[in-house]
């Protein structure tokens, strides 16, 4: 394929540990850099490769402890992605062409001397190297082996098929109404909302009540005063994500289930749809970034089922019984089923 796959569809490349960590942690100092938070099959995470993950991410910013808890979930999770994509590719016996990994660090370099900026500067200011840049194109020239294959026109034309109105232009017209909760009632809030939005619902469906009606009594956005009307809008534009995936799921008249956006609680009824009119071929890259993340995901999770994932006692990590891409907010656990352990001399 001419286009590359992978730069918009593998954010983990940027999380890799620096050099100084990796090294670290292998010559089996027994500091706390050299902790082991997690295993990959047989394969550790160092404290020192999370820390250092963490620092690019500005970690030592975030004043929230329950935004720095996240952040290193996120973090953790980017870290097993990448050991169990590398395991996969050596699986697979599949080796980065050293002259195209070659090509991309000069193209990178390039890049950064038209904007003034040495490449060993960039580097720097993000705690890498050049050899660590090598690994991390190396890895994303063999993930683009592994992900091509699956990534043919006839499954580039069943995607755009399947989701061709939140790729072709189409423009939904919708109303909502959106429930605040009320934070001071803790872990309480949202369930209230959901289960009032709930019986909302079921009066807008036995015809209680119209949608219009029930937006003006119920409805805490400004949009209330016009029956929860907000307007057209495309897949991608000026609502909130979870807004959109939610609207686009549903065909004109439908009202929806509750569901939870950074807002509140919302229900939402699509009273109008304008066609698009944009081809196969003019959204054919974002199909092929579309498709490859997806086959990224199905590789995870078959390396998943196929590999134990172990977390050490208190680092937070996502519980693994919530699968990736479910609706909601992924719940956090601190437990691990191994107690945090230096790592063995070489």
């Amino acid at each position: 394929m001419k286009r590359s796959l992978l730069p918009a569809a593998v954010a983990l490349l940027f999380v890799l540990p620096s050099v100084a960590a990796e090294e670290t942690a292998s010559r089996g100092d027994k500091g706390p850099a050299a902790i082991v938070v997690a295993r990959v099959g047989e394969q550790p995470i160092y404290r020192a490769e999370l820390d250092a993950a963490l620092r690019r991410f500005g970690h030592d910013r975030i004043r929230s402890p329950e935004q720095r808890q996240r952040l290193e979930a996120e973090t953790v999770e980017q870290l097993v992605d990448e050991r169990l994509l590398k395991q996969r590719i050596a699986k697979e016996k599949i080796v980065a062409d050293k002259e195209k990994v070659t090509a991309l660090v000069q193209q990178m370099r390039s890049q950064l001397a038209e904007r003034n900026i040495p490449l060993e500067t960039f580097l720097s200011q993000s705690g890498r190297d050049e050899a660590l840049l090598r690994s991390q194109i190396e890895l994303e020239v063999a993930l683009e082996k592994l992900v091509s294959p699956r990534v043919t026109k006839a499954a580039l034309e069943s995607l755009f098929a399947d989701r061709r109105r939140e790729l072709d232009g189409t423009r939904l017209r919708a109303s909502h109404i959106v429930l605040r909760p009320d934070l001071a009632r803790g872990a309480d809030a949202v369930p209230e909302m959901i289960r009032k939005a709930d019986a909302i619902r079921r009066e807008i469906l036995t015809g209680t009540i119209t949608f219009e009606e029930a937006a003006k009594k119920y409805s805490a956005g400004p949009s209330r005063r016009q029956g929860g009307d907000v307007g057209y809008f495309p897949r991608q534009g000026p609502m909130d994500e979870t807004f959109s995936r939610e609207a686009f799921k549903l065909a004109k008249g439908d009202v929806s289930k509750p569901f939870v956006s950074p807002f509140g609680v919302h229900i939402v009824t699509i009273t109008d749809i304008q066609p698009g009119n944009a081809s196969f071929e003019t959204v054919r890259p974002q199909l092929e970034k579309m498709l490859a993340q997806q086959a990224i995901r199905e590789i995870l999770a078959s390396c998943r089922r196929e590999t134990p994932v172990r977390f050490a006692a208190g680092v937070p990590h996502f519980d693994p019984a919530i699968p990736v891409g479910d609706a909601g907010p992924r719940r956090i656990v601190l437990s691990g089923d191994e107690a945090a352990e230096p790592a063995a001399a070489d």
